[in-house]
This record gives C-alpha cells, sequence and structure tokens, in this order.
C-alpha cells in the first residue's frame, strides 16, 4: 500500500465521519505523494537520456493549489477514488481490478443518465 493510496483513504475517512483530520488536505496530499511516486519511477525511453524529474517540486504545488482541485461538495468521494485509481495505475498490479466495486460507483454515476 503506498502513502498516496493511505492519504486517499484517510480522506475518504474524513468524509464519511469515521475519522478526524481534513479531508481536503489530506485529499491534496495523495495527489502530491502520487506525483511525487511518478517521478521516481519516471523511465528513460531508449535512446533518450533520461531528464530528470517529470515533474517539479514547484509544479505539483501549482498544481495542488489549483482551486478546482480542491474537494467539492457533494462529490468528495467521487474526486477522492478517482485520483486513488489514477495513482494506482500501472503500479499496483491487481490491486484497482479488486476494488472494481468503487469504481462501480464511478461509472454507475456517469452512465445513469443512459438508460
Amino acid at each position: 500500500m503506498s502513502y498516496a493510496e493511505v492519504q486517499f483513504l484517510l480522506a475518504e475517512a474524513s468524509i464519511r465521519g469515521w475519522t478526524g483530520g481534513n479531508a481536503n488536505n489530506l485529499y491534496k496530499e495523495g495527489i502530491k505523494a502520487s506525483l511525487q511516486f511518478s517521478n521516481f519511477n519516471y523511465p528513460s525511453v531508449s535512446g533518450v537520456p533520461y531528464t530528470g524529474q517529470l515533474y517539479s517540486d514547484d509544479d505539483i504545488t501549482e498544481y495542488i493549489n489549483q482551486p478546482i482541485i480542491n474537494l467539492q461538495t457533494g462529490k468528495q468521494i467521487e474526486q477522492i477514488i478517482t485520483q486513488k485509481y489514477i495513482s494506482m495505475f500501472m503500479n499496483s498490479g491487481w490491486q484497482i481490478f479488486y476494488e472494481q466495486g468503487a469504481l462501480v460507483f464511478l461509472f454507475s454515476k456517469q452512465y445513469s443518465r443512459v438508460y
């Protein structure tokens, strides 16, 4: 389990009233950790020299400080689950597959208007 995932779980627990803490701060910390992890695993491509981090610390700070990144009332759980999914994509083996129940939440809301 990654640090980013822990932060997203704590943010969700805070929204649901299961624990204290500022859900928005925990959520943003999860995004920050996810981007930092991406930097750590940023690969070089054959024939192209490694050029360092994909995201600078300033880039990450600027991104998470945008007002649109804040949790939006009524969409908090959806936002947290979405960012958790993004943070785990291609680096958590089958974990995302096993959490498909949480992903059903996302898709059921998006596609319920079709029926």
